[in-house]
C-alpha cells in the first residue's frame, strides 16, 4: 500500500512541475531573490519568485561567487514571453521564451542582454543564435552606409550588395529553421526593412528608416503583443528615430511618430497600454505638451469601459502643479472677507504660504 501511495505521489508531483527555468548568475549581486512574470501587452504578470542560492567556486585559483536560481513550473503553464527581474535599484532582467520546455541560461547579472547563454530551450536558442548571426551582418551593412554617407565618392555598391543577400540569406535559413515554432513571429519582426541600394544622401536614408521601420513588425500577433518586442521597437521609434536639437521641432516629430503608431496599434487593450505607458514615458520628463497630447487625441477616445478615471485624474491633478501650469483656482476667507486667486489683482507677484510649503505666483 505504501509503495502504491508513494508512485502516486511522484507521479501527481511529476505532473504538476513538469518544467522548470534554471538561471545561473556568473557573477555576485547584492540581493537573494528573483521574481518571475509573464508578460502581458505592456504589462508584467506576476508569476513567483524564488531565492538565489549563492556559492563560492575557484576559477583559474581565484574565487568566485555565483548564482543559482530555479523555478517550477506546472503543465499547464502558460506559453509565451516571461520575465525573470533580480534587482530593484537597477535595470536587471533575463526575457526569454516559455514553450512546454525547461529552460536554463547563464548571463552576467550586470550585462544580461549582452551575456545571456541558454544551454537548454530549442526556442530560445534558436532566436539567440539568430540574433548573433544577423547582427553582425547588419551592423557590417550598417557600417558601409555610414561611409557611403560621410564619403558619397566611395564606390561600395557591390559590398553593399553582397552584404545584403547575406542577410537576406540568413534570414530566410532562420525562417525555414523555425517553422511552426513559436519563436518565428520574432525572428520576422525583428528583420529590417534595408534598402536595395546604397543611400548617398543623409536625409533619403532616414526617410527610408523612418517610413520601413515597422514594415515587418506584424502588430495583430498575439506572440508579440504578449512580449516586450513591440513596446521596445515603439520606444526606439519615438524617442530615437524621431530626434530633433530643435524643441519645437521635436514637438512635432513626436506628434507624428506617435500618429504613425497608433494606425499599428489597433487591439484596444494594447492600445490602451501603449498610450498609458507612452504618458508616464513623457511625464517622467515633464514634456506636458505631449502627456495632454495623449489624452485629448488618443486616452480619452478609448471605449469608456477602458478608461480609468483614477489614472486619469492622478495624472491630470499631479500635472495641474507642475512648473509652467495654470495655477488651480481656489478660494479662503481672510479677516471676515472672502478671496480667489483667479480674482487677485493688486499686485503683479504673489507669494502663497501653505503651512511650509511656499508658492510664488507670478
Amino acid at each position: 500500500m505504501k509503495k502504491v501511495l508513494v508512485l502516486i505521489f511522484l507521479i501527481s508531483s511529476f505532473a504538476q512541475a513538469q518544467f522548470s527555468i534554471n538561471g545561473t548568475l556568473t557573477n555576485d549581486i547584492k540581493t537573494d531573490w528573483a521574481i518571475l512574470y509573464r508578460i502581458e501587452g505592456a504589462k508584467q504578470k506576476f508569476v513567483t519568485n524564488t531565492t538565489i542560492k549563492k556559492d563560492t567556486i575557484a576559477i583559474e585559483g581565484k574565487k568566485q561567487t555565483i548564482g543559482t536560481f530555479q523555478f517550477d513550473l506546472p503543465a499547464d503553464a502558460k506559453i509565451g514571453s516571461y520575465r525573470i527581474t533580480y534587482r530593484t535599484e537597477a535595470p536587471g532582467f533575463v526575457d526569454f521564451i516559455f514553450n512546454k520546455e525547461t529552460v536554463s541560461f547563464t548571463f552576467h547579472p550586470d550585462y544580461p542582454e549582452q551575456t545571456t547563454l541558454f544551454s537548454n530551450s530549442d526556442e530560445n536558442i534558436i532566436y539567440k543564435n539568430y540574433l548573433s548571426e544577423v547582427s553582425v551582418a547588419q551592423q557590417k551593412l550598417d557600417s558601409l552606409q555610414i561611409t557611403a554617407l560621410r564619403n558619397p565618392e566611395v564606390d561600395l555598391k557591390t559590398n553593399y550588395k553582397t552584404t545584403l543577400a547575406t542577410i537576406n540569406a540568413i534570414q530566410q535559413k532562420y525562417l525555414e529553421s523555425s517553422n511552426g515554432m513559436y519563436v518565428q513571429p520574432f525572428i520576422k519582426a525583428t528583420s529590417r526593412s534595408n534598402p536595395s541600394e546604397i543611400k548617398t544622401n543623409a536625409k533619403e536614408y532616414m526617410q527610408n528608416i523612418n517610413a520601413t521601420f515597422f514594415d515587418n513588425m506584424d502588430f495583430s500577433s498575439k506572440t508579440l503583443i504578449n512580449s516586450s518586442f513591440l513596446i521596445d521597437r515603439i520606444s526606439d521609434y519615438i524617442f530615437y528615430i524621431n530626434y530633433s536639437e530643435d524643441l519645437e521641432q521635436q514637438q512635432i516629430l513626436y506628434k507624428n511618430a506617435v500618429s504613425k503608431v497608433f494606425t499599428k496599434v489597433k487591439e484596444v487593450v494594447f492600445r490602451k497600454n501603449v498610450i498609458e505607458l507612452l504618458i508616464n514615458q513623457f511625464e517622467q520628463s515633464k514634456n506636458l505638451e505631449m502627456v495632454d497630447y495623449l489624452f485629448d487625441n488618443y486616452y480619452n477616445k478609448l471605449p469608456k469601459s477602458l478608461q480609468n478615471e483614477k489614472y486619469k485624474n492622478e495624472k491630470l491633478s499631479l500635472l495641474a502643479s507642475e512648473v509652467g501650469r495654470i495655477a488651480p483656482d481656489f478660494s479662503w476667507k481672510e479677516n471676515g472677507k472672502n478671496y480667489k486667486l483667479s480674482t487677485l489683482n493688486d499686485a503683479k507677484n504673489y507669494v502663497l504660504i501653505f503651512g511650509v510649503l511656499v508658492v510664488l505666483i507670478v
